[in-house]
């Protein structure tokens, strides 16, 4: 036998995009710390060790503030793994952008770098009305429904629930429903 095959392995792919950062609570308040969970996916077939994780409050190219820095030890090759940051929060009511950045010195050989950052826009409220599931697609038919709904901790619950459908070519339909209660 002439030829010995030997299997090709990818080389690792470390990747986030924006749907990977979860921010617990989803809404905080002003001055609330909260948990940033960012999932890293390595789309190789090699495993990746010691993988830089680094997440900041606003765009470190503008000067946002560090949240923190983590290693992942190894994510094997088409796995992923989940990084964590305490996020002391913001003083300022309002939208705030956080970003994050995989292997930011480049010191994996990776198949691509360009999918190695990512950031999502939180929204950091005051008191205890928050919006919750902003949008969804019931079913994918093309139809983009809007929802909004408020809730109240503690006392009397009050729901606002707002809903638009849009199709194209279609006009819009919506309708607003309020309820008073102790559930809702």
């Amino acid at each position: 036998e002439a030829f010995n095959l030997a299997p090709v392995l990818s080389l690792p792919d470390l990747a986030i995009a924006s749907g990977d950062l979860q921010l617990s609570p989803q809404f905080p308040r002003t001055g609330e710390s909260a948990v940033l969970s960012v999932r890293v996916a390595n789309l190789g077939a090699q495993d990746a060790a010691n993988v830089v994780v680094r997440a900041f409050d606003g765009d470190p190219a503008a000067g946002g503030t560090q949240i923190g820095n983590q290693v992942l030890a190894n994510i094997e090759g088409f796995g992923f793994a989940t990084a964590t940051f305490n996020w002391g929060g913001s003083t300022a009511i309002g939208d705030r952008t956080l970003h994050v950045q995989i292997d930011p010195a480049n010191a994996i050989l990776e198949r691509f770098n360009e999918n190695n950052a990512a950031s999502r826009v939180f929204s950091v409220l005051d008191g205890d009305l928050y919006p919750t599931n902003k949008y969804f697609s019931p079913d994918g038919d093309g139809v983009r429904v809007e929802v909004w709904t408020v809730e109240r901790d503690g006392g009397t619950a009050r729901r606002i629930a707002s809903a638009n459908a849009r199709h194209a070519g279609s006009t819009q339909a919506s309708s607003v429903v309020r309820a008073r209660g102790g559930g809702g």
